[in-house]
């Protein structure tokens, strides 16, 4: 992740987590949290949180199976909401499924 500085440029690289993600879905709320979820490849979704993009979560493990891909994410001032088809590409034959996010840590 780079931060982008208030002049336009951007800041250096920071690791948030060393998972190697299948998919990848970043939402930032109304109020400036933001959250990036993905999925793995052991078939569960995981989340990671922040107030302002300088600290993160360590990572929170959402559900497990129903092979999430095609992930989208929104946020609003009291959490969010995630979902996600799976089976990308099924025509309608497979349910569009939803969970909730939580909000984001106190500090």
């Amino acid at each position: 992740m780079r931060r982008l500085r208030s002049s336009g440029k951007l800041g250096a690289a920071r690791r948030i987590v060393r998972d190697d993600p299948i998919d990848l879905a970043f939402s930032q709320g109304p109020r400036g949290d933001m959250a990036i979820v993905w999925g793995s490849a052991y078939e569960d979704a995981k989340i990671v949180r922040s107030r302002n993009g300088r600290r993160w979560t360590r990572p929170r493990r959402l559900f497990r199976g129903n092979d999430p891909e095609d992930l989208r994410t929104a946020l609003g001032p009291r959490g969010g909401w995630m979902v996600w088809d799976s089976n990308p590409g099924n025509a309608g034959m497979h349910p569009i499924r939803i969970a909730a996010l939580p909000r984001a840590p106190r500090r």
